[in-house]
C-alpha cells in the first residue's frame, strides 16, 4: 500500500471507531477518560451532551483511602451543544449527607492567581462572556445554577467545593460549549 492508500485508512477506521464510540450508551463506551475514577470504585467516567434548557449536575462524594473526598459529578463532564442561554444547575444528591453544602463555583479565570498567571493570560474569551450571571449558590447551599449563553467554542475550567465545615472535598472539571 502506498502512504496516501495507508493514511487515508487509518483516517477512516478513526472516524468509524469516535462515530460509534460516541453514540454508545454501554456503560464504559462512548463516555470521556478525562478524569481517573475515584480510589476505589471501578465505574467509567461520564459525559453527557446537553442540548436543551435545563442542563445538570448531580453531585456527589466519594470518600477516597486517606480519608479525604471527591466531588463526583454525574456527568462528569457536560457539554452544552445547539442551545443558547441554557441553565446549568449543580444539585447535591440526596445520598450526600445534608450539613455538606456548595461552599464555591468560581471559573478560574475569576480567581485573581489564576487569571494573572501565564495561562490565565493565554484566555481570549472570558468566562463572564459566556456565563451570566457567575454562578450563584442557593441560599440552602444545596444548589447553584448559571446561564450559559453558549455563543463560544470551549472549555471553561472551574473549582468546585463542598463542605460540612470539617471536611474538603472538590474538583476543577470543565463545562464545554459548542454552539
Amino acid at each position: 500500500m502506498t502512504k496516501k492508500a495507508l493514511f487515508l485508512s487509518g483516517a477512516l477506521a478513526a472516524a468509524y471507531l469516535v462515530a460509534t464510540g460516541a453514540e454508545s450508551s454501554s456503560p464504559g463506551q462512548g463516555k470521556s477518560a478525562a478524569y481517573p475514577p475515584p480510589p476505589g470504585t471501578q465505574e467509567p467516567i461520564s459525559a453527557e451532551v446537553c442540548t436543551k434548557t435545563d442542563c445538570t449536575h448531580n453531585v456527589k462524594i466519594a470518600r477516597k483511602d486517606d480519608g479525604t473526598c471527591q466531588v463526583v459529578f454525574e456527568p462528569e463532564i457536560l457539554y452544552v451543544r445547539g442551545v443558547h442561554n441554557a441553565k446549568v444547575t449543580w444539585t447535591l444528591d440526596a445520598s450526600v449527607p445534608p450539613d455538606f453544602k456548595i461552599v464555591t463555583v468560581k471559573f478560574k479565570d475569576q480567581v485573581p492567581k489564576f487569571r494573572d498567571s501565564p495561562a490565565g493570560k493565554r484566555i481570549k474569551v472570558p468566562s463572564g462572556t459566556q456565563f451570566r450571571p457567575p454562578p450563584k449558590i442557593a441560599p440552602d447551599g444545596r444548589s447553584a445554577v448559571t446561564i450559559d449563553l453558549n455563543t463560544t467554542d470551549g472549555a471553561w475550567y472551574y473549582t468546585f467545593q463542598i463542605t460540612d465545615g470539617k471536611t474538603h472535598c472538590d474538583r476543577d472539571p470543565p463545562l464545554i460549549n459548542g454552539y
